[in-house]
């Protein structure tokens, strides 16, 4: 849309770089509705995107009368206990949980009047604190979504968005030496899958298992996909985190291209062909 070279402004948007702060700031104006979406801050390094990460950005008509977290992360096989805050005037209204990222089709779980219980997921309503609360239990890597804080308003629906970010600690280093698919089929017939490592947690646990590694890399499951050309994890989530080494990950690589952590260092990512033989860690 912009960048800080050129063009600094188009439309309603604009970038202003701080250099001695190290950071760059950008102003999207007039926000509508249409707005709304995921961005990602950039830095271009040599022609290439060298480092980045995305937010999502919600819109909101009004005044913001019902709001949650932003995020909230736990670990599989645990339960949570989300908080939904509304206004004075919601007080006897039905609320509900609503699971999807977009608002407009996301699917009801549970409200307030009937069913306030269905299989793991549970709702409450505290009138007294003007705030519901949801809680689900023994959480699976399925439940990882977007979900929504609900309010029944006649014909009309208000609701705040967060992420759910669901982690498995159950992380195992296997000191074999493998490809990169060997090491996949691997894990998927003894265990779940290759780790993928997609948020810092998950990264920080890794970090600790690789200090047993026999090999100076370890494979994690990231590969390009050779009919879109861009890195994914093999278990599906979103790109929000990365620990990319200093020219890795750039977009540049090849069809097939595949990732390791360092298991010495700062424990960064590396891209390398899937035929090399490496250490790797399942999950599950």
């Amino acid at each position: 849309m912009v960048r800080s070279d050129s063009p600094r402004s188009k439309g309603d948007v604009s970038i202003a770089d701080d250099p001695d702060q190290l950071v760059f700031t950008v102003t999207i104006m007039n926000v509508q509705e249409k707005d709304a979406g995921w961005y990602w801050c950039g830095v271009e390094i040599n022609g290439a995107v060298d480092d980045y990460e995305y937010l999502s950005l919600t819109v909101t008509t009004g005044v913001q009368s019902v709001w949650t977290v932003s995020r909230i992360s736990a670990e599989r096989g645990g339960l949570v206990t989300i908080p939904c805050y509304y206004d004075q005037k919601y007080k006897q209204h039905v609320k509900y949980w609503c699971k999807g990222y977009t608002w407009s089709s996301c699917t009801t779980m549970v409200h307030s009047d009937s069913p306030q219980s269905k299989g793991e997921v549970s709702i409450t309503d505290d009138t007294d604190q003007l705030v519901f609360s949801v809680t689900m239990r023994n959480l699976q890597m399925k439940d990882t979504d977007w979900y929504w804080c609900g309010v029944k308003d006649g014909r009309d629906r208000v609701g705040a968005p967060l992420y759910l970010n669901i982690s498995d600690n159950n992380l195992v280093l296997i000191n074999m030496n493998m490809t990169w698919n060997e090491a996949l089929n691997y894990c998927r017939t003894h265990h779940v899958d290759l780790v993928s490592t997609h948020t810092k947690e998950i990264q920080l646990w890794v970090q600790d298992r690789v200090k047993k590694a026999s090999t100076a890399h370890v494979w994690i499951g990231l590969c390009v996909t050779c009919v879109l050309n861009f890195w994914f994890w093999v278990s599906a989530e979103t790109f929000f985190y990365h620990n990319w080494a200093p020219g890795n990950g750039t977009g540049a690589e090849k069809c097939g291209a595949t990732a390791a952590v360092e298991s010495g260092g700062r424990n960064q990512w590396v891209s390398f062909p899937e035929t090399e033989k490496l250490n790797f860690i399942c999950c599950g």
